[in-house]
């Protein structure tokens, strides 16, 4: 595995946002996920960070957190994210809107569809990005 040149994010900040160290097997997952989110970030123009729990996750942590059986999140393929200094969820609209035309315009570079979920929560509102394989998914959740 080659090491991926990032502007905005790194494996390790990916790694310390995760349960454990991002397995061998799952490290293309984890850059795969790392160059859309930093495509993102370049066009946003504001500092995106990744939520604690919200980049690799192993089974147990998965669990603990009520996350699906299924996650992107146990194979590397995923990220919970917000902007730096806001918890507002019209932002996270904003990136949810500015990603959907990121890919519109093909500057997303990745041959997986995307799994795109926003949730707004008081105490933290963020945006759920995925790789997945089949068909693209969107959701809103509480």
């Amino acid at each position: 595995m080659m090491k991926k040149e990032l502007q905005y994010f790194s494996l390790d900040e990916f790694e310390k946002a995760s349960s454990d160290k991002v397995p061998n097997q799952y490290l293309d997952n984890a850059y795969e996920i790392l160059s859309i989110l930093d495509v993102i970030r370049h066009h946003y123009g504001h500092p995106l960070v990744i939520l604690a729990g919200g980049g690799y996750r192993n089974a147990d942590f998965n669990e603990k957190l009520d996350g699906a059986k299924s996650s992107r999140h146990l194979i590397a393929q995923a990220m919970d994210v917000r902007p730096l200094k806001s918890n507002n969820f019209g932002e996270i609209k904003v990136i949810k809107a500015l990603t959907e035309k990121l890919l519109a315009e093909k500057l997303l570079k990745t041959e997986s569809h995307l799994g795109i979920g926003i949730y707004d929560r008081c105490e933290k509102s963020f945006i759920h990005i995925d790789c997945r394989k089949g068909q693209k998914a969107r959701w809103e959740g509480k």
